[in-house]
Protein backbone atom coordinates (compact mmCIF):
# COMPACT_ATOMS: atom_id res chain seq x y z
CA UNK A 1 0.00 0.00 0.00
CA UNK A 2 1.73 2.99 -0.72
CA UNK A 3 -0.44 5.89 1.87
CA UNK A 4 1.08 8.94 -0.48
CA UNK A 5 -1.36 7.95 -3.41
CA UNK A 6 -4.67 9.84 -3.23
CA UNK A 7 -7.73 8.19 -4.41
CA UNK A 8 -10.20 11.17 -4.16
CA UNK A 9 -10.75 13.34 -6.62
CA UNK A 10 -9.43 17.40 -6.74
CA UNK A 11 -11.51 19.53 -4.78
CA UNK A 12 -12.17 22.83 -5.83
CA UNK A 13 -10.09 25.91 -4.00
CA UNK A 14 -11.95 28.01 -1.69
CA UNK A 15 -13.02 31.30 -3.29
CA UNK A 16 -15.32 31.77 -5.77
CA UNK A 17 -15.53 29.33 -9.30
CA UNK A 18 -15.39 30.64 -12.40
CA UNK A 19 -18.68 29.99 -14.92
CA UNK A 20 -17.72 27.57 -16.81
CA UNK A 21 -17.88 28.56 -20.68
CA UNK A 22 -17.20 27.10 -24.02
CA UNK A 23 -14.47 29.90 -24.53
CA UNK A 24 -13.12 29.58 -20.80
CA UNK A 25 -12.43 25.66 -21.24
CA UNK A 26 -10.58 26.68 -24.69
CA UNK A 27 -8.82 29.43 -23.29
CA UNK A 28 -7.34 27.33 -20.18
CA UNK A 29 -6.70 23.99 -21.79
CA UNK A 30 -5.18 26.37 -24.64
CA UNK A 31 -2.85 27.71 -21.54
CA UNK A 32 -2.33 24.07 -20.07
CA UNK A 33 -1.53 22.62 -23.57
CA UNK A 34 -3.17 20.00 -25.08
CA UNK A 35 -0.61 16.94 -24.93
CA UNK A 36 -0.80 16.23 -21.70
CA UNK A 37 -3.86 17.97 -20.55
CA UNK A 38 -5.90 16.35 -17.26
CA UNK A 39 -9.26 17.02 -16.19
CA UNK A 40 -8.83 17.40 -12.46
CA UNK A 41 -6.16 20.17 -13.34
CA UNK A 42 -8.68 22.17 -15.16
CA UNK A 43 -11.08 21.65 -12.68
CA UNK A 44 -8.62 23.12 -10.29
CA UNK A 45 -7.51 25.79 -12.26
CA UNK A 46 -11.29 26.97 -12.63
CA UNK A 47 -11.65 26.36 -9.29
CA UNK A 48 -14.58 24.26 -9.28
CA UNK A 49 -15.04 20.48 -8.55
CA UNK A 50 -14.43 17.67 -10.55
CA UNK A 51 -18.21 16.50 -10.94
CA UNK A 52 -19.22 20.14 -11.78
CA UNK A 53 -16.92 19.86 -14.81
CA UNK A 54 -18.02 16.36 -15.90
CA UNK A 55 -21.65 18.47 -16.30
CA UNK A 56 -20.05 20.35 -19.17
CA UNK A 57 -17.82 17.55 -20.53
CA UNK A 58 -17.63 13.44 -20.29
CA UNK A 59 -14.32 13.01 -21.08
CA UNK A 60 -10.64 14.35 -21.83
CA UNK A 61 -11.63 13.82 -25.46
CA UNK A 62 -15.02 15.60 -25.43
CA UNK A 63 -12.85 18.66 -23.77
CA UNK A 64 -10.25 18.09 -25.99
CA UNK A 65 -12.37 18.50 -29.17
CA UNK A 66 -14.48 21.37 -27.98
CA UNK A 67 -11.53 23.55 -26.92
CA UNK A 68 -9.90 22.88 -30.80
CA UNK A 69 -12.94 23.69 -32.20
CA UNK A 70 -13.34 27.25 -29.97
CA UNK A 71 -10.11 27.87 -30.97
CA UNK A 72 -10.43 27.11 -34.58
CA UNK A 73 -13.43 29.83 -34.73
CA UNK A 74 -10.89 32.06 -33.28
CA UNK A 75 -8.10 31.94 -36.18
CA UNK A 76 -7.67 35.49 -37.69
CA UNK A 77 -10.13 36.15 -39.95
CA UNK A 78 -8.91 34.94 -43.75
CA UNK A 79 -9.66 38.85 -46.34
CA UNK A 80 -9.79 38.64 -50.07
CA UNK A 81 -6.46 40.67 -50.60
CA UNK A 82 -5.02 42.43 -53.59
CA UNK A 83 -2.39 39.24 -53.93
CA UNK A 84 -1.62 36.27 -55.88
CA UNK A 85 -2.98 33.14 -54.24
CA UNK A 86 0.64 31.67 -53.66
CA UNK A 87 1.28 35.18 -51.72
CA UNK A 88 -1.80 34.76 -49.62
CA UNK A 89 -1.24 31.20 -48.61
CA UNK A 90 2.09 32.11 -47.79
CA UNK A 91 1.02 34.72 -45.55
CA UNK A 92 -2.03 32.95 -43.99
CA UNK A 93 0.30 29.43 -43.52
CA UNK A 94 2.39 31.11 -41.34
CA UNK A 95 -0.32 32.77 -39.50
CA UNK A 96 -1.91 29.22 -38.68
CA UNK A 97 1.65 27.61 -37.78
CA UNK A 98 2.28 30.00 -34.98
CA UNK A 99 -1.14 29.44 -33.81
CA UNK A 100 -1.02 25.47 -33.60
CA UNK A 101 2.79 26.07 -32.12
CA UNK A 102 1.08 28.40 -29.54
CA UNK A 103 -1.32 25.44 -28.26
CA UNK A 104 1.07 21.98 -28.63
CA UNK A 105 -1.36 19.39 -29.47
CA UNK A 106 -4.34 21.19 -31.28
CA UNK A 107 -2.94 20.47 -34.89
CA UNK A 108 -2.91 16.61 -34.16
CA UNK A 109 -6.74 16.85 -32.79
CA UNK A 110 -7.52 19.22 -36.50
CA UNK A 111 -5.95 16.90 -38.64
CA UNK A 112 -7.86 14.02 -37.09
CA UNK A 113 -11.52 15.55 -37.75
CA UNK A 114 -13.87 15.67 -40.22
CA UNK A 115 -13.74 19.82 -41.34
CA UNK A 116 -16.18 21.87 -39.22
CA UNK A 117 -19.00 23.51 -40.63
CA UNK A 118 -18.79 26.62 -38.38
CA UNK A 119 -19.71 29.84 -39.95
CA UNK A 120 -16.63 31.90 -39.44
CA UNK A 121 -14.42 28.65 -40.87
CA UNK A 122 -17.02 28.21 -43.64
CA UNK A 123 -16.67 31.70 -44.53
CA UNK A 124 -12.31 31.52 -44.02
CA UNK A 125 -12.91 28.74 -46.49
CA UNK A 126 -14.92 31.10 -48.98
CA UNK A 127 -12.09 33.23 -49.15
CA UNK A 128 -9.80 30.88 -49.95
CA UNK A 129 -11.89 29.27 -52.71
CA UNK A 130 -12.21 33.33 -54.32
CA UNK A 131 -8.34 33.81 -54.50
CA UNK A 132 -8.08 30.33 -55.86
CA UNK A 133 -10.32 31.00 -58.15
CA UNK A 134 -9.84 34.23 -58.97
CA UNK A 135 -6.24 33.23 -59.72
CA UNK A 136 -7.51 30.52 -62.99
CA UNK A 137 -8.07 27.47 -60.54
CA UNK A 138 -11.27 25.76 -61.51
CA UNK A 139 -13.74 25.53 -58.64
CA UNK A 140 -13.08 21.83 -57.58
CA UNK A 141 -9.24 22.20 -58.31
CA UNK A 142 -9.56 25.20 -56.13
CA UNK A 143 -10.88 23.30 -53.37
CA UNK A 144 -8.24 20.46 -53.37
CA UNK A 145 -5.44 22.77 -53.60
CA UNK A 146 -6.36 25.17 -50.45
CA UNK A 147 -7.10 21.77 -48.69
CA UNK A 148 -3.64 20.30 -49.63
CA UNK A 149 -2.05 23.87 -48.53
CA UNK A 150 -3.99 23.36 -45.32
CA UNK A 151 -2.98 19.59 -44.46
CA UNK A 152 0.66 20.55 -45.26
CA UNK A 153 0.36 23.55 -42.13
CA UNK A 154 -1.42 20.89 -40.35
CA UNK A 155 0.77 17.80 -40.78
CA UNK A 156 3.91 20.44 -40.18
CA UNK A 157 2.45 21.58 -36.58
CA UNK A 158 1.52 17.90 -36.00
CA UNK A 159 4.85 16.21 -36.50
CA UNK A 160 6.71 19.16 -34.15
CA UNK A 161 4.50 18.44 -31.42
CA UNK A 162 5.03 14.58 -31.56
CA UNK A 163 9.18 15.84 -31.45
CA UNK A 164 9.93 14.50 -34.89
CA UNK A 165 11.55 17.94 -35.34
CA UNK A 166 14.91 17.86 -36.96
CA UNK A 167 15.95 20.61 -34.91
CA UNK A 168 15.44 18.52 -31.70
CA UNK A 169 17.34 15.81 -33.42
CA UNK A 170 20.67 18.26 -33.86
CA UNK A 171 23.59 17.34 -32.05
CA UNK A 172 26.46 14.68 -32.19
CA UNK A 173 23.86 11.76 -32.53
CA UNK A 174 22.43 12.87 -35.74
CA UNK A 175 25.71 13.31 -37.26
CA UNK A 176 26.45 10.21 -39.76
CA UNK A 177 29.18 8.17 -38.94
CA UNK A 178 32.45 7.62 -41.51
CA UNK A 179 30.85 4.30 -42.27
CA UNK A 180 27.82 6.21 -43.25
CA UNK A 181 30.01 9.15 -44.79
CA UNK A 182 31.79 6.67 -47.17
CA UNK A 183 28.51 4.83 -47.91
CA UNK A 184 26.38 7.64 -48.86
CA UNK A 185 28.69 10.49 -49.36
CA UNK A 186 26.18 13.34 -51.08
CA UNK A 187 23.21 12.26 -48.69
CA UNK A 188 26.11 12.87 -45.50
CA UNK A 189 26.92 16.20 -47.08
CA UNK A 190 23.44 17.51 -47.59
CA UNK A 191 22.47 16.63 -44.39
CA UNK A 192 25.68 18.64 -42.60
CA UNK A 193 24.25 21.59 -44.68
CA UNK A 194 20.60 21.35 -43.31
CA UNK A 195 21.96 20.82 -39.56
CA UNK A 196 23.18 23.96 -40.22
CA UNK A 197 20.30 25.80 -41.20
CA UNK A 198 17.43 27.19 -39.69
CA UNK A 199 14.57 24.91 -39.33
CA UNK A 200 12.09 27.68 -40.49
CA UNK A 201 14.10 27.55 -43.83
CA UNK A 202 12.99 24.17 -44.77
CA UNK A 203 9.25 25.12 -44.10
CA UNK A 204 9.34 28.05 -46.05
CA UNK A 205 10.93 26.02 -48.79
CA UNK A 206 8.74 23.25 -48.75
CA UNK A 207 5.29 25.54 -48.66
CA UNK A 208 6.69 27.37 -51.74
CA UNK A 209 7.74 24.04 -53.71
CA UNK A 210 4.13 22.78 -52.64
CA UNK A 211 1.99 25.93 -53.89
CA UNK A 212 4.34 26.20 -57.11
CA UNK A 213 3.64 22.84 -57.87
CA UNK A 214 -0.19 23.17 -57.12
CA UNK A 215 0.01 26.69 -59.16
CA UNK A 216 1.00 24.27 -61.95
CA UNK A 217 -2.22 22.65 -62.06
CA UNK A 218 -4.57 25.21 -62.90
CA UNK A 219 -6.52 24.86 -66.09
CA UNK A 220 -8.88 21.38 -67.79
CA UNK A 221 -11.30 19.15 -66.35
CA UNK A 222 -10.01 17.45 -62.72
CA UNK A 223 -8.70 13.69 -64.06
CA UNK A 224 -11.64 11.63 -62.03
CA UNK A 225 -11.22 8.56 -63.98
Amino acid sequence: MHGSIRLTSPKARRGRPQKITREKLAEVASEMGFTNLRLGEIAQRLNVSLQTLYNHVKDRDELLHLAAEVLEQADPKAMIEDCSWEQWWRSRARVLLEQYRRTPGLATILMNRPLSNAPPLIEQWEVAQVMAEREGFEPLKALWANLAVHEFVYAWASREEQGRNPERLAGPQAVPSGDFKELAPRFSYAFALAMSEPYEARFEFSLNAMLAGLRQGIGGDPDLG
